[in-house]
């Protein structure tokens, strides 16, 4: 009896999972659809970098703390006040950054509807660009040789082995911590300021039980003179390697001075050779060209793309002289269709971009940069 009405509930059961599917899917759905239409809207003012006047920055879109500080904690040396707007539906943004007297807008935006957030968000005359949040480096790190064929980063390796740096392995959760809050977070305080960005570790600490982290993962300890004054976390399985965080000690400048980060990348990338890896990733850095971590990366000839679905509209809503001063501090990566491009700006149509900015972007692949020209009518 009790099998046979078993058999006869079933069909409603699969009716009601069923029902709950669809519930979920459309939920899913409408959750993406008020993200769209009526995104959260947040307020930046801060002094530039190299200037002393008030820019005001507004921002739509949800983003979490890798996101947080984009742009904003490029251009500003202090950020002086943030307001949350609250929810706003779409197409009154133009008007409430005219209201609060907005220089630039940022709209986090999926890749797919780019062209309608443009429509609806475009500001007059405003020039827009899209920017990806991240992109990532991938690095060929077979062949020596090709590597090194860089003078630059040739020279970083000759200091490394002429200054003595040694290094040794580690898994224990223990040392990982003293990483964590000696290393790593001190050094991405003083060398990204506004844009600091720390992912958690909790992952990586619960990936095994007891005093170790799972196998995939080590600590790589950058030595000299029998000091600790580096290291690099790295993650390397089947499905490929990477070089995930970096710290030195105290944040202390001397250290990287001394190239305590070369040696950190330059030991990561023999380490994962001798395992076997011909390429490995050395992962995400914002896309601005002037941003030294992602010079330093150039230096390594990698593959750049950009994974994440979504990036950021940046639209340039006043031409002034304090618009155009941050634009031509601040050359960036940007995506057309399916491609990156090496945007940078300039005054006259005759300027010309530095050599050794040609030379550096040319190893990422930006064989012709697009110079944008700033004058007193178009931005």
């Amino acid at each position: 009896m009790a099998e046979e009405r078993k058999l006869r509930l079933h069909p409603w059961r699969r009716l009601v999972r069923l029902a709950r599917r669809i519930g979920g899917a459309v939920r899913r759905r409408l959750d993406i659809a008020r993200e769209i239409l009526r995104p959260p809207v947040v307020l930046f003012q801060g002094i530039p970098s190299d200037g002393d006047q008030v820019v005001t920055v507004m921002r739509s879109g949800l983003l979490d703390d890798l996101g947080e500080s984009f742009f904003v904690g490029r251009i500003f040396k202090e950020i002086r006040r943030q307001q949350t707007l609250g929810r706003q539906w779409a197409w009154k943004i133009p008007g409430l950054a005219r209201r609060h007297s907005c220089e630039f807008v940022l709209a986090r935006v999926a890749k797919r509807w780019k062209s309608v957030a443009r429509w609806v968000l475009v500001q007059g005359s405003a020039r827009t660009y899209f920017l990806p949040l991240f992109v990532e480096a991938s690095v060929e790190i077979e062949d020596e040789q090709r590597l090194l064929s860089n003078r630059s980063l040739k020279e970083d390796v000759r200091k490394v082995r002429k200054r003595g740096f040694d290094f040794d392995l580690s898994r224990s959760k223990e040392a990982l911590a003293v990483f964590d809050e000696s290393y790593r977070r001190p050094y991405y305080a003083k060398a990204h300021g506004l844009d600091s960005v720390i992912i958690d570790y909790d992952h990586i600490m619960k990936s095994s039980e007891g005093p170790e982290v799972g196998e995939a993962w080590r600590l790589l300890r950058v030595h000299a003179g029998g000091e600790w004054v580096a290291g690099m976390i790295i993650r390397h399985d089947e499905s490929g390697a990477s070089l995930w965080e970096l710290g030195v000690k105290n944040g202390d400048p001397t250290h990287v001075k001394m190239g305590a980060l070369w040696a950190a990348y330059w030991f990561s990338i023999q380490y994962l050779r001798e395992r076997g890896y011909t390429k490995a990733s050395f992962m995400y850095v914002r896309p601005f060209l002037r941003c030294g971590v992602l010079q330093y990366k150039l230096k390594y000839q990698p593959q750049l793309s950009a994974p994440l679905p979504f990036g950021i509209l940046l639209f340039v809503t006043k031409n002034n002289e304090l618009t155009r001063g941050i634009l031509l501090n601040e050359p960036f990566i940007q995506e057309k269709g399916t491609t990156l491009n090496a945007t940078y700006f300039v005054r006259a149509s005759n300027d010309e971009l530095d050599e050794r900015s040609r030379r550096l972007w040319a190893l990422g692949g930006f064989q012709e940069p697009e110079a944008v020209l700033l004058d007193e009518t178009s931005v």
